[in-house]
């Protein structure tokens, strides 16, 4: 069903590199060097050498966690040395956890976007595993996967597809071609094609990862089906597919919700993994025009995130601002209104910034609010906050910002029927726009004009003339 959809809409025009956001690639781009990782090689080599005392001192977890990433690679250089010392002819066991240093080596550096050296370390994990135990090994495959992964990051995808297309025949040989570890591979070299606009063989991966991973009685590779739905609805989203995108999402939904179903703690993460997919299916239905739709996807994350955060949290500000965006689209200005003071006040309060006016986030809020109410013809209070803002950029000298504001301020005035508030803010800041600008400025022209047909409404004829003195003595 998915390969008909996608097949008949694929015709990328990719301009740059883009990785799925899930993806090993993505993963491996972004992470930065962590406790965590410090405590996994060291508990992996600690099993290796349990009863060795001198490589207890060498490689500590505790001391690792503390280490900074070139620290801890040279504490990887004495571990090196210190395997190497070890080893003896035929000795398989010290030989497979030399090659495996490597390979923690090669995950390290291109965790830390050092791909180069990175691709280095995993070759030598390569030339030692197959001079061990030949190439049909799952240690090989594993290898041979992750050179692909290194040399994708490079550009190299024809040299990168030969190796993860290696790792893929020998775990098929070894495991059989519906293992999960099999599927794991597809959806990584369907990532491979995918980052590199190559949709049809990125689709023909994601379908063979998807055929095995549904077969899983055991549902261990939940996440990465997941993972490869998210994936065929980038492919659609690419391609401005928004119905087949929701679809997609809709499945990876469905999946995540099986996974939050199984856990019985920890669900924070799950929470956010679906919140996640329901912003994006409500951007697909914001793409569509159909921002009601959007919105309800919207309500349905902030659902999920509350799950995690409390309603009052920072982390709900953008929703809150999303939903006045939606509710001012479909003409509801007082509930617009509403939504953006309940981000500004949640704002303030999480940041202590209430009242400072300082705080450019303060401002965009304000211009949204007094945008609104502008347009909702509720002048009242479109006037008092565009009267902040005119504060904020008066006392900051950005006087180039001041023009739409005033010239807002002052038209709410005249709807209200006080043209004498409005000739007031014309001509103060026709003073100041002439001190700053000039009389050629288009701005003060503007609020020279402005100024004259409201003095002529209200038949001031000698203060039209004040006006035109004013502009010709001004430099």
């Amino acid at each position: 069903m998915f390969r008909k959809i996608l097949l008949s809409r694929i015709t990328f025009t990719y301009s740059s590199l883009k990785f799925p956001q899930h993806s090993s690639l993505f993963k491996y781009h972004n992470l930065s060097f962590s406790k965590g990782f410090h405590q996994t090689l060291s508990q992996h080599f600690t099993r290796l050498f349990s009863d060795n005392q001198e490589f207890k001192q060498l490689i500590d977890k505790n001391i690792l966690a503390s280490k900074s990433l070139e620290e801890v690679l040279e504490h990887y250089q004495q571990l090196i040395k210190f395997q190497e010392n070890q080893l003896e002819e035929g000795d398989l066991t010290s030989q497979k956890s030399l090659a495996h240093t490597y390979f923690e080596i090669s995950n390290l550096l291109r965790e830390n976007d050092k791909f180069v050296e990175s691709q280095e370390s995993i070759m030598k994990a390569l030339e030692i595993g197959l001079k061990c135990t030949g190439e049909q090994d799952l240690d090989i495959a594993k290898y041979y996967l992750n050179l692909g992964i290194c040399q994708s990051t490079q550009g190299e995808i024809e040299e990168s597809v030969i190796s993860m297309q290696k790792a893929i025949d020998i775990q098929i040989n070894l495991l059989g071609e519906n293992h999960n570890e099999v599927g794991k591979s597809y959806m990584e070299l369907g990532n491979v094609y995918h980052a590199f606009d190559k949709p049809l063989e990125a689709l023909e991966n994601y379908e063979k990862c998807i055929e095995i991973f549904t077969e899983d009685s055991n549902g261990e590779c939940k996440e990465e089906l997941a993972n490869v739905w998210d994936s065929l609805a980038d492919l659609s989203i690419q391609n401005e597919g928004w119905e087949e995108a929701i679809e997609y999402f809709n499945e990876a939904l469905e999946v995540r919700n099986e996974i939050l179903a199984r856990l019985e703690a920890n669900k924070e993460e799950e929470h956010q993994s679906i919140a996640i997919l329901y912003e994006k299916i409500a951007e697909c239905y914001k793409e569509k025009g159909d921002f009601s739709r959007a919105k309800e996807s919207y309500e349905k994350a902030i659902h999920e995130y509350n799950q995690v955060y409390d309603k009052e949290s920072f982390e709900m500000v953008p929703f809150y601002q999303l939903f006045g965006h939606y509710a001012f689209l479909e003409g509801n200005y007082e509930e617009s209104i509403e939504y953006y003071k309940t981000a500004l006040r949640i704002y303030t309060s999480n940041t202590e910034s209430e009242g400072l006016v300082e705080d450019f986030e303060v401002i965009e809020m304000y211009k949204e609010i007094a945008n609104v109410a502008y347009q909702g013809g509720n002048y009242n209070e479109s006037i008092e906050y565009d009267t902040k803002i005119l504060e904020f950029y008066r006392r900051n000298k950005y006087m180039a910002k001041m023009e739409e504001f005033c010239e807002r301020i002052a038209k709410a005035y005249v709807n209200l029927g006080n043209n004498e508030k409005a000739i007031n803010i014309y001509r103060q800041v026709l003073v100041e726009f002439l001190d700053y600008f000039g009389k050629d400025d288009s701005g003060v022209k503007k609020f020279a004009d402005a100024l004259k047909d409201l003095y002529q409404m209200e038949e001031k004829y000698e203060e039209i003339k004040d006006i035109d003195e004013l502009l010709e003595k001004s430099k």
